[in-house]
This record gives structure tokens, sequence and C-alpha cells, in this order.
């Protein structure tokens, strides 16, 4: 999911917060979607995983990252796994809409992921894993599904951001997003995972620990 992934409760999602939220990304997918499917891209081709990959995209909401990466990946099988039932449904009228196809969905928790142990590639989460209810067996499951030498691509907002630059940031999102929406984001900051804990859990599991970049976002690829 997204920045706004707080404002759910338990995966239920209401009719017009739905929408909104889509709508919300969808104005985003230049920005935010397609420069990080541009890294999924380049990481994808730097571990050299095989030549017709499984990806899946854990917490895929609407599915844009996932058809950006299709667009930059084609030769891939392509699964969205969501909680919710209602953005599974959105993530399909996005695909009729887009002219999408070869990618499907399943709805299912982070913390159980409905798929069989090594079966997939590659598994990307983007700015939700902080909201998982326990993000820790969430990474175990992760760790379950992923093949052999497969690759857990996430990215994730960072608490150890310098707190002069945050201050900087969350300004910038007042005029982004509005001051409630800027305000709530703010507060739900307290949920993120740092970077050094996040790597701390992989090893635990006995991932391959590499950070792409460390930001007011980071990206930490591990490696099975």
């Amino acid at each position: 999911m997204d920045d706004d992934s707080h404002e759910h409760i338990n995966h239920q999602w209401t009719d017009d917060h739905a929408e909104q939220f889509v709508k919300r990304m969808e104005g985003q997918l230049q920005s935010r979607y397609e420069p990080f499917a541009k890294e999924i891209a380049k990481i994808y081709l730097e571990y050299r995983i095989s030549e017709n990959p499984k990806i899946m995209d854990l917490a895929c909401g609407p599915a844009f990252l996932l058809m950006e990466i299709h667009k930059r990946i084609p030769n891939a099988s392509f699964l969205g796994v969501d909680a919710s039932k209602k953005m599974i449904k959105y993530a399909q009228q996005k695909l009729e809409e887009y002219s999408v196809q070869g990618i499907e969905f399943k709805q299912g928790k982070a913390e159980s992921i409905p798929l069989e142990d090594n079966s997939y590639s590659i598994i990307t989460c983007f700015n939700s894993f902080h909201d998982f209810k326990e993000p820790k067996k969430a990474l175990s499951e992760v760790h379950r599904v992923l093949e052999k030498n497969g690759i857990f691509i996430l990215k994730d907002k960072n608490p150890s951001y310098p707190k002069w630059k945050m201050k900087i940031y969350f300004y910038f999102l007042r005029f982004k997003m509005g001051k409630q929406r800027a305000k709530h984001y703010y507060q739900s900051s307290h949920h993120w995972i740092s970077p050094q804990r996040m790597e701390n859990w992989m090893r635990e599991l006995n991932f391959q620990v590499k950070f792409k970049s460390k930001g007011v976002d980071y990206i930490v690829v591990g490696q099975k």
C-alpha cells in the first residue's frame, strides 16, 4: 500500500476512502511508482534472477507498482497479494482500464502469505511493511515463500532520517498533502521500522543484505 495506509483499520476500507486512495495513488504513477519500478528492474538485472522470474508484490493495493514493473520485466509472471478484498477489486478494475494482462491476485495477510514454500523469485513491498501487525513474522513469511537465491526488495520509511531534514520534509508535505493528512502522516511515523532494525531481522533469517538508499525512504534487498 502506501503513505495513507494508516488511515484504514484491520484492512477494512469504506467505499469512499478506498476510491479516494486509489485516485490519489493513480495521480502519483510518474512520481512514485515509476521510479521504484525502474529501481526494481535494475536490481533484477544486478542479481541475475531467472530469465522468467515469478514476482509477487506484497500489500499490492491497486496494483500500480505491479503494472509499472510489468512494463520493465515483461518476461515475468506476476501476483499481487493484499489483505483487502476491496483493494484487490480495484486492482482488477485498473488492469482492465490500462489493458494490462498477466497479473493475478490473491487475498491474504502478510503474516500468513497464502503461497507455497520456495515459490517466488522476487517479492516486493512498497511503504507498507511498517503497517503490518506483526512485521517480523511477515518477514519470516517472505523468506519462506522466496526461492533459493530469490530476493526481497523493500522500500519503506526511515525513522533514522535526520530530524532537521524530517521537519523540512513534513513542511513540504503540508503543501503537497494538506495540513490534516500531513499531520496524520507525521503522527504515524512511530510505526516506521529503522533500516538497522530491518537489517537485524533479515540477518536473523540468513538473508544477505544490501542497502540501495537510506534517505527519508530506504531501499533494501535481502537475498535468500
